[in-house]
């Protein structure tokens, strides 16, 4: 007798579940990555990226070498998580490196989405130890992040072992990795509906 009503609460109850946000994050987002010089939209040839497409997962996604020859470049360890991006600068031959401004065009990385990432805003974490590197080196479209490791007005410099984190914020719409009901659970959930409003007439 009371069947149906517990039925129709019930599929209510999966559906109210299954369209919850969990919450956007960049895990299980496909990225290609690239060296930009001397602007923004020019992909330079003189960097070897291992791999250049990736997944956001466990652990480092991808690693940044140069191939220029000059012998003093260093190695950059990109490890994404679910809302920050941690870089870490290796220097085989020790000392310390430095990244030119290339004024008024970009020096840096940009990491292209498969689909959009929805990030809002960034912002670079405290535990940063490059000196002088800041949230205005990070600028966003909606499937892409660039970050420039060279900014006015001069030379950025870098030592073996330095971090930098870089903390995301989303937008509040659905984005990666947020919950969107299936279609047969829209469909459970307007029988759901229906279930209730019937009971509702039989009891009355």
């Amino acid at each position: 007798m009371h069947r149906l009503p517990l039925l129709a609460a019930a599929a209510v109850a999966l559906g109210v579940s299954a369209a919850a946000p969990a919450g956007a994050s960049l895990l299980g987002m496909e990225f290609e990555a690239s060296r930009r010089f001397p602007d923004v939209n020019t992909i330079s040839a003189d960097a070897d990226w291992s791999p250049g497409t990736f997944v956001v997962g466990d652990g480092p996604e991808t690693t940044l070498t140069r191939n220029a020859g000059d012998g003093f470049f260093p190695t950059l360890t990109f490890d994404f998580t679910a809302t920050t991006l941690e870089i870490v600068v290796g220097i085989p031959s020790g000392g310390v490196w430095q990244w030119a401004i290339n004024p008024g065009g970009f020096n840096g990385v940009v990491f292209e989405a498969t689909s959009p990432h929805g990030i809002l805003s960034a912002s670079v974490d405290p535990v940063t130890t490059v000196a002088g590197f800041g949230d205005e080196r990070l600028t966003f479209t909606p499937d892409a992040i660039q970050v420039a490791f060279a900014f006015s007005p001069g030379l950025t410099f870098y030592n073996d072992g330095d971090r930098i984190l870089i903390t995301f914020a989303f937008d509040s719409g659905p984005g990666p990795g947020t919950a969107v009901p299936e279609p047969a659970t829209l469909a459970l959930l307007g029988l759901g509906v229906l279930g209730l409003a019937a009971a509702r007439r039989s009891v009355g």
